[in-house]
């Protein structure tokens, strides 16, 4: 069942700084691919940001998951 006291223990992600997010940068992560957010290190925390708000960095934690499972030796 959904608990709404959920939401009050996840831990917030950090808004990154908007250092060195010119428009053009900014904007290849609308007109582009999620691949193109995810794979911007500024672009991947903000998604992450916009993703707790929605209640849903689960989805996002998972694809973290199985990059840092691919990638074990």
């Amino acid at each position: 069942m959904f608990d709404v006291n959920a939401k009050a223990d996840r831990i917030v992600p950090a808004l990154p700084s908007t250092t060195g997010i010119e428009y053009p940068r900014a904007a290849s992560w609308a007109s582009g691919t999620l691949q193109d957010v995810l794979s911007d290190d500024k672009g991947r925390q903000l998604f992450k940001v916009f993703l707790h708000d929605a209640l849903a960095e689960e989805n996002l934690i998972f694809i973290e998951s199985y990059e840092d499972f691919k990638n074990m030796k």
